[in-house]
């Protein structure tokens, strides 16, 4: 289904502040797909013809290996733009978009974006804006797998979930398994980290988790910050 044209991207966040010429030169070449559970938006290796932009549901970002099954680099939820990165380049795709939760999309044509950001300062501002923050996520992931235990992994996302919805009895998003792989886990290491957690009082009931003592389970976590940065090597002046 095409997008009619009438100003929808206007209420995106993404594309706050973008010249009218622009937003209907967008429009007036993507299209909205709906995609059931399982699906594959793209895949590792291909070169993006569009750019997707997850209105609803979610997705994961499988890294695949020949040999190995595919690991869960990231899990992703609406609303937010996918392969920004290998759109702008041309280069093939470094993951692949397979849907957990069902999806919609709107699919930008890669030629509408590049025509775009030729003439338009404000879109070219906000796509940079947008891939160094997927960056800055990316060298988090780095940071938190070379930096912290499988135990602490997992404390640090919870530390993060219940800040993001300020509750300490929070659901996980998603099954233990996927979660696990996104953490960088076998099932059995998730297992043993929820064990280990309960020193830090973080007990599970199925996919509930109750935080019992917020501030040990941030400690323990090491989340960024001064804790996290006091042993870094001085600036150089």
């Amino acid at each position: 289904m095409t997008v009619d044209g009438g100003g929808y991207f206007k209420q995106l966040p993404l594309f706050a502040g973008i010249a009218e010429e622009s937003i209907s030169r967008l429009e007036s070449h993507a299209e909205f797909h709906t995609f059931p559970r399982g699906a594959v938006i793209q895949r590792q290796g291909s070169i993006p013809t569009a750019l997707p932009v997850l209105l609803e549901g979610s997705v994961q970002l499988l890294g695949c290996v020949r040999t190995q099954r595919p690991v869960v680099v990231d899990i992703v939820r609406a609303v937010e733009i996918l392969h920004l990165a290998p759109v702008l380049s041309t280069a093939p795709v470094p993951t692949t978009i397979q849907v957990v939760d069902p999806a919609t999309t709107v699919m930008i044509p890669r030629a509408a974006v590049h025509k775009c950001l030729s003439s338009d300062a404000h879109l070219a501002y906000r796509l940079l804006t947008i891939l160094g923050s997927q960056y800055e996520g990316l060298v988090s992931q780095v940071k938190n797998l070379k930096a912290r235990t499988a135990s602490q992994r997992l404390a640090a996302y919870l530390v993060e979930l219940a800040e993001d919805r300020g509750a300490r009895v929070v659901r996980l998003p998603f099954d233990k398994r996927l979660l696990a792989s996104r953490l960088g886990m076998t099932p059995e290491s998730f297992s043993r980290a929820l064990s280990t957690l309960r020193t830090y009082e973080v007990e599970t009931r199925s996919s509930e988790v109750h935080i019992g003592d917020f501030e040990k389970l941030r400690q323990y976590a090491l989340p960024d910050g001064e804790d996290w940065e006091e042993d870094t090597p001085e600036e150089y002046s």
